[in-house]
């Protein structure tokens, strides 16, 4: 899946230095101001480039974690300093079922946790790495997009592993900037529309903003 991801992330960076940006750029990332930030979270996306202090697991790059059991993944929240199992966010420890979410990123830290449902669904099955021609985006009469062609996740894309996954490491690219800027916590426009409507200012700032813009 992460070799599936790669090229598409340059081809996105590539993308993103040239003279004239695409129109994908222009429909998810907006005006030209933000490029140089885009670009970046692109490329360290990319190169799985260390932007943590390195500890007994890794020099500080991105660590993508299965998680299937209690106290395998446990912290505490960096803006709040709430305490936090990755566990508990992929299944409820009161009725033991799936709370639906596939992946998460510890706000902060290098993890990247996949959730028992990501492989359960078949999320991480190859033949579903990437949506066939006919998942694309589609616009309809009202020139808003059809998100119906993207199936049962539609808008968020959330259907295919390759997009999860890339969701997360995005949020952990984004995190830096997040701090700059004074965020505590993430922006998570999901719906294409809703995307489209983002401003020039928050747009770069979505992760969604990225996967749809690569999709």
């Amino acid at each position: 899946m992460l070799e599936t991801l790669y090229p598409a992330l340059v081809e996105a960076v590539q993308d993103t230095q040239s003279a004239t940006t695409s129109p994908a750029y222009k429909t998810f990332l907006k005006d030209v101001e933000f490029t140089a930030t885009v670009a970046n979270i692109l490329s360290q996306a990319a190169a799985g480039t260390s932007i943590h202090p390195p500890n007994v697991l890794s020099d500080g790059s991105p660590i993508i974690f299965c998680v299937d059991k209690k106290g395998q993944l446990a912290g505490t929240v960096a803006t709040t300093g709430k305490a936090i199992d990755a566990y508990d966010e992929c299944v409820n420890p009161l009725t033991r079922e799936d709370t639906g979410l596939s992946a998460s990123q510890f706000t902060g830290t290098q993890f990247i946790t996949i959730c028992p449902y990501f492989r359960t669904s078949g999320l991480g099955a190859v033949s579903r790495d990437i949506p066939r021609p006919g998942h694309c985006l589609g616009v309809d009469t009202k020139n808003k997009f059809n998100t119906d062609r993207l199936g049962r996740a539609g808008p968020s894309m959330t259907h295919w592993g390759m997009f999860v996954l890339l969701e997360e490491i995005i949020h952990l690219y984004l995190w830096p900037e997040e701090q700059k800027r004074g965020i505590t916590e993430h922006l998570e426009v999901y719906d294409a529309n809703k995307v489209l409507e983002l401003s020039v200012r928050d747009a770069p700032m979505n992760a969604a903003s990225y996967v749809l813009y690569i999709a």
